[in-house]
């Protein structure tokens, strides 16, 4: 069922407002029952959720043409997902899922929200806290939050990879793949925030996407939105050996030096890099197996999601 955004959602209470914030969206901590939410069709039980919510005050500045392209991809963005979560055997694993929402009937007559998994982190967070703990294990610190096995960050990716794979074949690019759209749930890695996700035989915004994390195209001069599963692929990759390192692959000093090396395949290679867990052999082999074939500066040459899936199943069974 569908609500109407009044200040509330719906049934839902909400517990903390604005516990996140973006460009044009909030993120609430609600609580509520929600139908969606169930197993073999039992009575709906009360638990916490997130509400995601666009906010037309949030939009201050733009034209009324651009607020209606935010608005369109917010909303189809949530049916998207939601329909995903409610169709039995639909929704991946490693994509988050919506169990409810409200869409008014256009952008100017209230605002959007959807009502999603609540997670316990993001992958920003998560790199960052075990960059940190590596140098707190070297002073004698500790901290309760744990870190990720290796054998753990190649399933969690194997899964990733798949979750990719399986938007790919419904025809869907995601467009925007960076540790901040990558949520933490219950210990499980999702991929969230289909905001940008465009169909592979059109055309998308120019310049969509975080430039950190896009493919050597996205900077190439004949470059018109053009959407291409192989650059979620590269974007995955580089997500991957952040998560890995703690380090970003193309670290420069200035933006022209980094955009020239992706562009270039400029990095430094797995083999050469600490990874807690990781043998140099295993380094060596995920280097030659992912990175230098996922950051090939030609989109076609680089393997597909389930290529890449089929990789790392191939390392796990053969290397941990």
């Amino acid at each position: 069922m569908a609500y109407m955004y009044d200040g509330n959602f719906g049934h839902y209470r909400v517990l903390q407002p604005k516990m996140g914030e973006g460009a044009f969206c909030t993120v609430d901590l609600v609580t509520g029952a929600c139908a969606s939410d169930c197993v073999n069709s039992q009575e709906p039980t009360e638990k916490k959720y997130a509400a995601k919510v666009l906010c037309p005050e949030k939009m201050v500045g733009l034209s009324a043409e651009q607020c209606e392209v935010v608005w369109c991809h917010f909303r189809d963005e949530i049916l998207s997902l939601h329909e995903m979560t409610v169709t039995a055997g639909m929704l991946h694993p490693h994509i988050v899922a919506v169990f409810d929402y409200g869409i008014p009937e256009h952008f100017k007559a209230g605002h959007c929200f959807g009502i999603i998994e609540l997670a316990s982190s993001d992958l920003t967070q998560q790199i960052e806290f075990e960059r940190l703990s590596a140098m707190r294990r070297l002073m004698g610190r500790f901290s309760g939050q744990r870190s990720f096995t290796i054998k753990e960050k190649l399933k969690q990716f194997r899964g990733l990879a798949s979750a990719l794979a399986t938007l790919h074949a419904m025809g869907i690019v995601h467009r925007d793949i960076k540790p901040d759209n990558l949520l933490i749930v219950d210990g499980t890695i999702k991929l969230a925030d289909l905001g940008l996700a465009a169909e592979q035989s059109g055309h998308g915004a120019e310049r969509a996407g975080t430039p950190r994390y896009s493919a050597p195209e996205f900077f190439q001069r004949f470059y018109r939105g053009t959407v291409m599963p192989g650059s979620d692929v590269f974007s995955w990759a580089v997500v991957f050996y952040e998560f890995l390192t703690g380090n970003y692959p193309f670290e420069a000093l200035n933006h022209d030096t980094t955009v020239s090396r992706i562009q270039q395949k400029i990095y430094s290679p797995l083999s050469s890099v600490a990874v807690s867990g990781a043998s140099k052999e295993l380094r060596t082999k995920i280097d030659e197996e992912i990175f230098q074939k996922c950051f090939s500066p030609t989109p076609d040459v680089r393997p597909s999601a389930t290529e890449v899936c089929e990789t790392l199943q191939k390392i796990l069974l053969e290397d941990l």
